[in-house]
């Protein structure tokens, strides 16, 4: 009827065995009797629920100390792997910006070298404007030159009213100086130099518009030097012929400013060409000028956006080694506690060892523990060792695992 907590059939046979067969040792004393059979068994299950209580205590306390030991080893054992992968992605961003570094020397380089190209275009574009407006004011000033003595010229022929042209038309036999000029005039609008023809233009109505509205731009090379050859006769001038006629003498100076209208133009359409030219060569270095400015805009973007990478592949890599030292912080501090508990932690490991190998001889301890109070207490020190000795020798180490060790007090 005696309950008992031994679930294993083979070890409860085992202890029965050795009970039975430590009983029957004691058969030559004829003191011991089935009552002491059960009082050894009561005394049995104390101890052993004693024993078990007394070791699972032990092993809950100090497995539990090591576990937090255990817990602090993985936490070093994590935090390393941490920082390992950390270091690996740390490596890979310092790759990556020593390629960005590397880029970013050669872009900046190639932008200096663009804004310089940029600067010397635009240098050498003020000095071209400056030469163009220098051309340019050079045609300005021969047509300057040239204005006002046509201005004269036409003022002088707005002065002549009806009977000055009435004078001339007259002539029947006009003088050399008043017909020098009218048969210049014929040559002039593509007439014969006669003096019929001559006649002919005076009387047309819009005559004196023909003189203002005269194409000077455009005198052909035959009248231009049919007027180089008269102009170099000192008769053929306004003073010269005003003493024949005022009207003549008008019309005498109106030829020679057309001629040095004529000349001047002439003499610049050298430099309109040259003007034209330059100007030409001057809006091609100003389309050179706008494709280098792309260009170096162009790099100046590529190197902004180089910056923006260095930047963030620099903010990325000190967070990560914040992060790496945050690590190495908890795996130092923890080491430092482990190192200081480690009398502690060996402490522990002994005693988890000590009390699976008492679970492991629970019931032999036990056993040999209840037949010593309820056999040996009879017998003297040395008589009980005695026995105590043969029961394990002879007994319980056939059957039970047993301490070689064991004192039962």
């Amino acid at each position: 009827d005696i309950s008992h907590p031994i679930e294993s059939t083979s070890i409860f046979n085992s202890i029965s065995q050795a009970l039975a067969e430590t009983h029957l040792s004691m058969n030559e004393y004829r003191s011991f009797t089935l009552r002491s059979v059960r009082k050894a068994i009561e005394f049995f299950f104390k101890f052993y629920q004693h024993i078990q209580q007394k070791e699972e205590y032990r092993l809950s306390r100090c497995e539990s100390m090591l576990n937090r030991s255990n817990k602090s080893e993985r936490i070093i054992e994590m935090n390393n792997r941490l920082c390992s992968q950390l270091q690996n992605e740390i490596d890979d961003l310092q790759e990556k910006l020593s390629k960005l570094d590397g880029e970013f020397l050669i872009k900046k380089k190639n932008f200096s070298t663009a804004v310089d190209d940029c600067r010397e275009e635009e240098k050498l574009l003020n000095e071209m404007s400056i030469a163009l407006d220098r051309l340019r004011q050079d045609v300005q000033d021969d047509v300057d030159k040239a204005n006002p003595q046509y201005e004269n010229a036409l003022n002088a022929l707005k002065m002549l009213n009806k009977a000055d042209y009435d004078e001339i038309r007259t002539f029947r036999q006009p003088p050399q100086p008043v017909l020098a000029v009218m048969n210049t005039i014929c040559v002039m609008f593509q007439r014969k130099p006669e003096w019929s023809e001559a006649k002919i233009l005076m009387v047309k109505e819009n005559f004196f518009d023909d003189l203002v509205y005269y194409d000077k731009d455009n005198i052909s090379d035959d009248v231009f030097n049919m007027l180089t050859k008269i102009v170099k006769f000192n008769t053929f001038h306004p003073s010269y012929v005003s003493s024949s006629s005022k009207a003549a003498s008008s019309l005498c100076a109106w030829i020679l400013a057309v001629y040095e209208y004529a000349k001047i133009a002439r003499s610049q359409k050298t430099k309109l060409e040259q003007v034209k030219a330059y100007q030409e060569l001057y809006n091609k270095r100003q389309h050179i000028l706008g494709e280098k400015r792309i260009r170096a805009e162009k790099l100046r973007e590529e190197l902004s956006q180089l910056i923006l990478e260095r930047r963030s592949q620099s903010t990325e890599i000190q967070s990560k080694k914040k992060r790496q030292n945050s690590f190495q912080s908890t795996i130092d501090k923890t080491r430092s506690m482990l190192k200081l508990i480690d009398d502690d932690i060996q402490y522990w490991q002994e005693q988890v060892d000590q009390g699976k190998s008492n679970q492991k001889t629970s019931f032999t301890d036990a056993l040999l523990i209840a037949l010593y109070f309820s056999y040996l207490s009879q017998f003297n020190i040395d008589q009980r060792q005695q026995l105590l000795f043969q029961w394990q020798t002879k007994i319980f180490e056939k059957i039970l695992p047993i301490q070689t060790d064991f004192n039962p007090l």
